[in-house]
Parts: C-alpha cells; sequence; structure tokens
C-alpha cells in the first residue's frame, strides 16, 4: 500500500472506522430503551446514561418513519423549580416490541 499526504496507508481510514468504539445510534439505543422499559419519556431519555436523549419526540418520529407504531399517552412529571410538566409517555405494544427486538437484531430491514 502507498501512504497518503498523511502517512497512513490507504485504507487506514476505513479500517479505523470499521473499528472504532462509537456508541451505538441514537435511534438504536431509544428502540433498546423502549423494549427494555415499560415506558420512556422525554425526562427520563435525556437522564439516562445509556440513552441520553436530548429531542426525543424527533427520534420517536424516526422509528415511526421506519414502521413501528408506538403509542403514547400525556403525563404529569416534576419540571423545572418544582412545577409540573406535561409530556408524552411512550411505550410499545407486545406486537411492535417484537418487531423493535428484530429491528434491533438486523433481521427486518425498515430504513426509510
Amino acid at each position: 500500500m502507498s501512504p497518503q499526504k498523511d502517512g497512513a496507508p490507504r485504507g487506514a481510514a476505513s479500517i479505523a472506522r470499521a473499528h472504532s468504539t462509537r456508541p451505538p445510534a441514537k435511534w438504536r439505543r431509544t428502540l433498546r430503551a423502549l423494549i427494555e422499559r415499560p415506558s420512556l419519556h422525554r425526562f427520563d431519555a435525556e437522564r439516562a446514561p445509556d440513552i441520553r436523549d436530548h429531542c426525543l419526540p424527533s427520534t420517536i418520529a424516526e422509528l415511526e418513519g421506519r414502521g413501528l407504531r408506538i403509542d403514547r399517552r400525556l403525563v404529569t412529571v416534576p419540571g423545572f423549580a418544582g412545577e409540573v410538566a406535561r409530556v408524552a409517555e411512550y411505550r410499545l405494544d407486545d406486537v411492535n416490541r417484537t418487531t423493535a427486538r428484530e429491528m434491533l437484531a438486523g433481521s427486518v430491514s425498515r430504513d426509510p
């Protein structure tokens, strides 16, 4: 292999990307949480170190675009300075939980 400008052999960048330790994509982290938890709302998703989703409604919309049906209901949770906040709480029914597991395993291709 001939070196590139930076002295690294050609193909080294693609090899490094293939072996990177990047965290799973946000939609995958959120989907796993919906599978493993009974429900999820925006504040839980943002605080949870295994999710860290700052814009959960957008991620939910992306998952729905991939073919999942995600149930929601409005709930009241503690907000800033003791005030209450009404937020959507999301959950998967049994059929969509199964589909979600298949999506994570890669056996269902649901790319938009």
